[in-house]
């Protein structure tokens, strides 16, 4: 019964949220991902990663991430000769980076 609940839940919650084309489109490639990689996963977990994509492929998506490393730009401009990390986003969770 949780299971059929949960999903009810889902489904009418990202209902609204994915009207339109890309709705179909997002779940039909999770599926095809699965299948071509002979893999499972239920109707529900397909449909939340399928919103997960819609947002991400969201233009605004990273926006608020972008106006925070300018305000951060604004109150403490880095060094002229300083070091610049680049590479994967997930260089911005390096919490020691500044002692290391």
């Amino acid at each position: 019964m949780k299971k059929i609940t949960q999903s009810l839940f889902f489904f009418f919650f990202s209902w609204p949220l994915m009207a339109g084309t890309h709705k179909i489109d997002y779940e039909e490639r999770l599926k095809a991902s699965l299948n071509e990689n002979n893999a499972e996963m239920s109707a529900t977990k397909i449909k939340l990663e399928a919103l997960k994509l819609k947002a991400w492929s969201d233009k605004e998506f990273f926006q608020n991430d972008v106006k925070k490393f300018l305000q951060q730009d604004k109150e403490a401009f880095p060094e002229e000769d300083g070091i610049l990390f680049i590479g994967s986003s997930s260089i911005r969770f390096w919490l020691s980076l500044e002692s290391e």
